[in-house]
């Protein structure tokens, strides 16, 4: 017998990196997941939000809400380590810088988004500007 589990889903917001932040803080609010976690870049570090070095630390754990802050930093293999404690339903969040990198990763991801976009216009008239 096949289980149908709900899907996974992704949201990216490409923005300043204050106003991502922001943007992730409002819909974590309005979503209210019962678990989830922010990774983000050592500056910006605190109780609520880890290194994305630390990603492997939470392997084993199943969150609501992966939020992945990619607009300092991007750790590859944080970032491969955390999308697989997102549970069946879950959303990854990740938040993207305002100007592209000129990383080859970077590129590549842009290219991938691009394909997918058109995929999510009702969400874009949501948030105009904010979210890809």
């Amino acid at each position: 017998m096949k289980l149908n589990k709900p899907p996974r889903r992704c949201l990216l917001i490409k923005e300043a990196a204050e106003l991502a932040h922001q943007t992730a803080e409002a819909l974590l609010a309005f979503w209210q997941p019962d678990y989830h976690i922010w990774l983000t870049d050592a500056s910006q570090a605190s109780a609520d939000k880890k290194i994305q070095k630390q990603a492997r630390q939470f392997l084993g754990q199943e969150f609501d809400v992966v939020v992945f802050d990619a607009t300092q930093e991007f750790n590859a293999d944080s970032f491969a380590a955390i999308i697989g404690t997102i549970r069946a339903g879950g959303i990854l969040l990740m938040l993207l810088p305002e100007k592209s990198p000129s990383s080859n990763w970077y590129q590549r991801f842009e290219q991938v988004i691009e394909h997918y976009q058109a995929d999510f216009a009702e969400f874009h008239q949501w948030l105009p500007g904010r979210i890809l």
